[in-house]
């Protein structure tokens, strides 16, 4: 990545880490403002996106062009719905009664979620991995996926509990299949499609749970599992080609 990309991009992160740790809860602490939370939050992101739009069209150097999709490459991609699904699997080993209440809170919740979500593709795959001169597929999707979970300290740095630290660790296992997603599919569709699934049952089911080290630990198997069944599809096709490319 040219230096001025680089700057430019580090201006956009810089953004996203500072206001998404913005501590609207240490503020505001009334539980009955908590839609008052979600709200600010809302118009927080929603600045972010349009910035990031603005700032890429009319300022930046950065090559923001979603390519056309791969249709059969993202097919492969089903199984990574396994991933988003196994939150559920808490379900199953949860000792309290889950129940959520559809509400006005609920509905802020799930719309905050779709513009991270957005905001966090077009930063992390569309911006970052469009704009990497790297010809080592691999090297791209690890870097990716570390700047991607390691963003995510916001939340350590929102709240200063070191069990936050482990979303790091979370996030980054979840990187690593958006990115996977992304060459795949050679376009960000896809990845907001099961980024979107996987944060809503987090967002709306997480609150409900004891997490445990036994939850974390299945949800990351799963995401490995899927990792590794991708990869080795990704090292097949691109044995191939390269074998095709001799040939001719």
């Amino acid at each position: 990545m040219q230096k001025t990309r680089v700057f430019d991009f580090l201006i956009i992160v810089l953004l996203y880490i500072a206001l998404s740790c913005f501590p609207f809860g240490l503020i505001i602490k009334d539980e009955k403002l908590s839609w008052l939370i979600l709200a600010l939050e809302i118009v927080v992101q929603v600045g972010l996106f349009v910035f990031i739009l603005l700032f890429s069209i009319f300022k930046s150097s950065l090559d923001y062009k979603n390519r056309k999709i791969n249709v059969i490459n993202t097919l492969l991609l089903i199984p990574t719905l396994a991933v988003c699904f196994s939150n559920l699997v808490n379900l199953r080993i949860a000792n309290e009664s889950i129940q959520v209440a559809a509400n006005w809170s609920l509905f802020l919740h799930i719309l905050l979620t779709n513009f991270v979500v957005i905001n966090e593709e077009i930063i992390f795959r569309l911006l970052l991995i469009n704009n990497l001169e790297f010809n080592n597929k691999l090297f791209v999707i690890l870097l990716s996926a570390g700047l991607f979970g390691f963003c995510h300290i916001s939340h350590f740095l929102s709240t200063f509990n070191p069990a936050d630290l482990l979303i790091i660790v979370y996030t980054f296992l979840l990187g690593l299949l958006l990115s996977f997603a992304y060459l795949f599919s050679n376009s960000i569709y896809p990845c907001v499609a099961i980024h979107l699934l996987f944060n809503l049952l987090n967002n709306i089911l997480f609150p409900y749970f004891t997490l445990n080290w036994v939850y974390i630990l299945i949800s990351a198997l799963f995401a490995v599992g899927v990792a590794i069944y991708i990869a080795i599809i990704l090292i097949i096709k691109t044995y191939k080609k390269n074998t095709s490319n001799q040939h001719s």
